[in-house]
């Protein structure tokens, strides 16, 4: 059928006669709305009603439900609208059509099944106990509702109830696939993620380890657990045998977007899904990582796709791309589109917190972000990515006491978990319990293996090491790839800052790079040309560099464009007398933020010293507490306000080494230290010489953190080659000196430190 014969279409019972979906008539221009709106009869809604539901599209059910309603008020059409906002998970609304039934009405216990979906939606653990009784009275099994119930109870954060109403479970039914399912949860919520692998292990007579239930379990545990890279490598070898195990997709793409595979896990449900075209949940899947990787024109295409089944998803999913580009799109009004439309699921909720988090973390924006996730919690107490954001903005509100209450009530195993973990390292640091908490980063490590010491990597291969230097020297550890154009500016800053010595490893550079640096006396040259990525992009080799020489040494954790600048620093003050002040203060580590400094314009005009060029700066960052040393989240500067995207600007480039203390994300976070009462800023000279080449290095190489998946926003935002692209604004400042960065609120001094200053 033409897209003429689509628009030509006048009644429902033509669209429902059509052979296309609702979506996809939408897609073409009809209004199908007002098709069901318009109908009076009841035959084709009742064929409508059919066909969506062949397909599982929500909206379509509900909406062809209430015109039913609306038409004939029969209990049969109440009883199936409640059940259509059941699925929908709007379960005030499902009660409201409920409480227009009766149980006489029906047969085989039909409104009593429904009564049991709504209660457990609303949280009503009395009225869910009564109607499971009326269903073992009528002689209905009710095991797999009292699992519904348990699992419920989990989830409202009632452990005690949940594990009272799991042993009577098991007394009445003995132990079944399903309450060996919730064991392993409860195992989950009592001891942690390592205590329900076990468990799980235990059960696999029940559970056995070839099934999807199984594998899914396992998944979801290992990334509870923070081992995202076994748990990807087990999801891929599971996909080759069961390339369909659609609840593997979620639990998979997880462990990859944690352990930075995502485009390795991406080709392979691509190849899936030519094999297997139109699988919903891969569909969305795949939909899903295309907006996450700023794709648009895979996303568009895989959108339509998803359209034609479920038009809410389709809303959904362009919700979660707007929230990814505000500059284009008015994400409040976009929210209040689907909360108008009927959409009552917590995705848009979570996305709404997200992007107010990221893209508006001033107070306002931080508690509008609050009120989305406060309206989750209460049915989100066994999620622990919502709980860690909850406490994530409880923090970044200064609301530490009551973080600090919320997370003492959480039961002991959902504390373990990989996300909430460290806010129990961070409570101890509020307390002033630093030894506690590098112990406790030190256990983290190992029970996570996490990347930074565990990456999939080798060690960098010894070149040249040339130091024999002294304890004091201060030390610079640094990867680098294709760097030659900045290593003359960055030797020579950094050696009249007083840096002894140099670690370089070199990731396979071309360009002159290596040869470069084999000539340099006071570099130590290392070398791995693998993966950048798969090195949790470099940091796995700067960690065992400096663990190997830095130790006992003031080290700094450097990028080639970055230069370090302190309070101080415009009065003559060496970065030696600061770090003495830091060791006499008792502090073993400093942090701040990166500040993109910038010309007034990117060209490619290479005869001006674009170093001198760059002089401006954005003031407008913007700093909340966080739970992850150095216990702040920094967002802003010219990068986020050209595209639209918020990045991490947290940095932390200098600490006192220890043979415990690592870096956990590059040089923005590490484990923890006393962290000094003066914070740095590191300079970022991103836009000088050959910008433009070499952010199309980095898409092509794919080896930059999400698949380089920034770096195409910088390419698509900062156009071609040979034109000019304005930098400054209205809001841009000229950058003299260390003391405008303390004006601006970019950096902050103490009394003691400009005691010694003046």
């Amino acid at each position: 059928m033409t897209a003429q014969e689509t628009l030509a279409i006048r009644d429902l019972a033509g669209a429902v006669a059509s052979g296309m979906t609702f979506g996809r008539l939408m897609a073409r221009g009809v209004d199908v709305d007002r098709l069901i709106l318009r109908e009076t009869d009841v035959q084709p809604l009742e064929a409508a009603l059919q066909k969506t539901r062949a397909i599982g599209d929500l909206r379509w059910g509900a909406t062809i439900c209430r015109r039913l309603v609306r038409l004939t008020g029969s209990p049969a059409h109440c009883l199936d609208l409640a059940r259509s906002l059941v699925w929908s998970m709007d379960f005030h609304g499902a009660d409201e059509a409920l409480r227009q039934t009766v149980e006489a009405d029906f047969t085989a216990n039909v409104r009593t099944v429904v009564d049991c979906q709504i209660a457990l939606g609303l949280r009503d653990e009395p009225r869910a106990r009564q109607a499971i009784e009326a269903l073992s009275r009528a002689g209905e099994e009710v095991a797999p509702w009292q699992a519904r119930l348990i699992a419920a109870l989990m989830s409202w954060g009632k452990q005690a109830e949940a594990r009272h109403a799991f042993e009577a479970a098991i007394a009445a039914h003995g132990m079944t696939a399903s309450l060996a399912t919730i064991d392993v949860r409860l195992m989950l919520m009592d001891e942690g993620p390592k205590a329900a692998l076990q468990r799980l292990d235990e059960l696999s007579h029940l559970l056995p380890p070839a099934t999807e239930v199984y594998r899914a379990l396992k998944l979801s545990l290992l990334n509870e657990r923070g081992r995202h890279n076994e748990a990807l490598d087990l999801a891929l070898l599971w996909l080759d045998d069961m390339p369909l195990a659609v609840s593997i997709y979620g639990h998979a793409m997880h462990a990859a977007q944690h352990c930075d595979r995502v485009i390795e896990l991406g080709d392979v449900l691509s190849g899936i899904n030519a094999r297997y075209p139109a699988v919903p949940e891969l569909l969305e899947t795949l939909c899903n990582y295309a907006i996450d990787q700023g794709d648009t024109a895979t996303a568009a295409e895989l959108l339509e796709a998803v359209r034609e089944r479920s038009s809410w998803t389709w809303m959904i999913m362009q919700f979660g791309a707007a929230c990814q580009t505000p500059n284009d799109t008015d994400v409040e009004a976009f929210l209040q589109m689907l909360e108008a439309d009927g959409i009552r699921f917590p995705g848009p909720y979570i996305l709404y917190a997200l992007f107010n988090y990221y893209f508006h973390a001033d107070e306002a924006g931080l508690r509008r972000a609050q009120r989305a996730v406060d309206r989750l919690i209460p049915a989100g107490m066994d999620d622990s990515g919502l709980i860690a954001l909850h406490l994530r903005l409880l923090i970044a509100l200064d609301r530490d006491a009551e973080a600090k209450a919320f997370f003492d009530r959480l039961p002991r195993g959902v504390t373990r978990t990989a996300v909430l973990a460290p806010f129990g390292l961070y409570f101890l640091v509020r307390e002033g319990r630093d030894s506690e908490a590098m112990a406790g980063w030190t256990r983290y490590l190992a029970e996570t293996s996490h990347m930074a010491l565990n990456a999939r990597s080798s060690y960098p291969e010894e070149i040249n090491l040339r130091y024999a230097g002294s304890a004091d020297d201060i030390l610079a550890f640094i990867t680098v790839f294709n760097g030659i154009e900045y290593l003359e500016w960055f030797l020579d800053y950094y050696r009249k800052l007083g840096v002894a010595h140099f670690f370089f490893c070199d990731n396979g550079s071309n360009d002159g790079t290596f040869e470069f640096l084999q000539s340099q006396p006071d570099v130590s040259l290392f070398r791995n040309s693998g993966s950048f990525a798969a090195s949790a992009c470099g940091v796995f080799w700067v960690n065992h560099l400096m663990r190997r020489f830095g130790v006992g040494h003031w080290c700094l954790h450097l990028d080639m464009d970055e230069a370090l600048v302190f309070p101080g620093l415009d009065q003559g003050r060496s970065l030696r007398e600061f770090t003495q002040y830091l060791d006499s203060s008792g502090f073993a580590a400093t942090s701040g933020c990166m500040i993109d400094i910038y010309p007034d314009a990117l060209d490619d005009d290479t005869a001006t010293n674009a170093f001198e060029a760059s002089r401006y700066i954005d003031t407008d960052y913007v700093w909340m507490r966080n739970e992850l040393p150095p216990y702040h989240f920094v967002k802003g500067g010219v990068r986020g306000r050209l595209t639209g995207r918020s990045l991490l600007m947290t940095k932390a480039p200098l600490v006192k080494m220890r043979a415990d203390t690592a870096y956990i994300a590059n040089n923005h976070q590490h484990t923890h230290l006393p962290i000094a009462d003066v914070t740095v800023a590191l300079l970022h000279y991103k836009f000088i010489g050959a910008f433009r080449d070499r952010v199309a290095e980095a898409v092509d190489r794919q080896e930059h953190f999400q698949g380089a998946r920034f770096y195409r926003v910088l390419q698509a935002s900062f156009g071609q080659k040979n034109t000019v692209r304005k930098l400054t604004s209205d809001s841009s400042k000229r950058y003299s000196t260390t003391s405008d960065l303390i004006n601006f609120g970019l950096m902050r001094t103490s009394d003691s430190w400009t005691g010694i200053v003046r």
